[in-house]
């Protein structure tokens, strides 16, 4: 019954109970659970597996939210800094279109005289030769900020693309997740119910269809999707 016991929880807990009254020495888990081919040896063993497998889920399951957050943080900064440019391209859009009504309305206006916009940069020279160069300098600086905006449309689309990518990792490592600990769930369960020695079968062939149930776990936790590139 102690040996029973003692493999129940290597099986279940990946430990050995001592008792009080034993001398005070090294106990190897394996000890009393028969040899390496034993079933017990091999569920210690599948059940130490499936345990690595969900830490290593975990910690992929934190990096690809920690990711996400950057993701969503880098994508909030690039609409931010676009929303700044479309406003100052509109700005200069506007004072453009503002000096250009002002000059057809006083085409008769001084040499020398300042001209300002609707940004109150003056603009302003002897000739139409200085006008049409500031215009042409603001025209150009327009031109350069509309290919950053797209430039920065493009960084945001990237951005979004990249969260819905770790998205569907997510949902692959919580899938993952969910099958691997339905999986020690099973095991666990067939442990107790193998622990209760109510079974009349032999133990060969409670060897076999244990082993066939495991198989069948297996080929379903496969076939959850990954997602995963």
């Amino acid at each position: 019954l102690k040996q029973q016991v003692r493999a129940l929880q290597a099986v279940g807990f990946s430990q050995v109970s001592v008792d009080v009254d034993e001398d005070a020495q090294t106990h190897d888990p394996m000890k009393n659970l028969g040899p390496p081919g034993s079933l017990e040896a091999m569920m210690l063993e599948k059940n130490r597996h499936l345990e690595h497998q969900l830490t290593r889920c975990k910690l992929e399951l934190a990096e690809a939210r920690s990711e996400l957050e950057a993701s969503r943080s880098q994508t909030a900064d690039l609409e931010a800094a676009l929303d700044e440019k479309s406003r100052l391209v509109e700005q200069l859009e506007d004072s453009v279109a503002a000096l250009n009504s002002e000059n057809l309305q006083r085409p008769g206006e001084e040499p020398g005289r300042m001209s300002r916009g609707s940004s109150g940069i003056p603009f302003g020279g002897n000739d139409d030769d200085g006008e049409h160069t500031m215009v042409a300098v603001v025209c150009q600086q327009r031109d350069r900020f509309r290919r950053k905006c797209l430039e920065l449309e493009e960084a945001v689309s990237r951005g979004a693309h990249e969260v819905l990518s770790l998205r569907n990792e997510l949902k692959a490592a919580q899938s993952d997740n969910v099958a691997l600990i339905e999986r020690m769930r099973f095991l666990q369960g067939y442990n107790r119910q193998a622990g209760d020695g109510r079974d009349p079968t032999s133990s060969s062939e409670r060897s076999t269809r244990r082993r066939s149930t495991l198989s069948a776990s297996s080929r379903r936790g496969r076939k959850t999707p990954s997602g995963r590139r």
